[in-house]
């Protein structure tokens, strides 16, 4: 009886032995959580602080002489401090790289115009089909390129594109646009929306 006894008591203090190194690692593993947690929200608040202070940048500078109707500034993956700036003004966008860490816009001298196409019948004829309406809802700096073709059915390919992802050195063919392909009478023939969507009436 005195051995089965102690054979309990060894059991018993084994068992306690792993349940009290549990409870010291559960405390550790909280204090890590914790720590990642607090990174994430420093990151997020430092994110937040450089894209006011960049957007207060573009505000606050004229384009071409013109006081900008508005801006927006656009993360760079990796680089808090690293923005792709737009300006809206009445005749054209101006986009641009923005540092928030320095005191001036477009430090390197390599802004871009890209001005504004006129209204003619066909680009308001797009507009007014169901996908240009969605389009420019969604859209925050769209602008609209025509092309006049012979294909078929086809007289007129209007092409919607958003400034907002004309990142400098980024192939615009790539981002989120939409094709509104038009008749003669300027009758919709085809609605496109989707990545690559202006390249032409070649996809068909």
């Amino acid at each position: 009886m005195a051995c089965a006894h102690s054979g309990h008591s060894l059991n018993a203090g084994t068992h306690g032995t792993s349940w009290i190194g549990a409870r010291q690692r559960g405390p550790k593993g909280r204090f890590a959580a914790i720590i990642a947690l607090l990174a994430v929200f420093a990151y997020w608040g430092l994110r937040d602080y450089e894209h006011r202070r960049a957007v207060a940048m573009l505000q606050a500078q004229t384009y071409q002489g013109v006081e900008p109707l508005r801006v927006s500034a656009y993360p760079y993956m990796m680089n808090p401090f690293q923005w792709f700036g737009v300006a809206e003004t009445p005749a054209a966008f101006a986009m641009m790289k923005v540092d928030s860490l320095t005191p001036e816009v477009d430090p390197e001298g390599r802004m871009q115009f890209r001005y504004k196409p006129e209204e003619t019948p066909v680009t308001l004829a797009a507009k007014k089909t169901y996908l240009g309406r969605v389009y420019l809802d969604w859209a925050r700096y769209p602008v609209t390129e025509t092309e006049e073709v012979n294909d078929g059915p086809v007289a007129y390919v209007v092409r919607f594109r958003d400034q907002r992802y004309a990142y400098p050195g980024r192939d615009t063919r790539s981002t989120l646009g939409a094709i509104v392909l038009l008749d003669r009478n300027l009758q919709v023939v085809e609605e496109r929306f989707g990545l690559r969507s202006g390249s032409g009436t070649a996809q068909r």
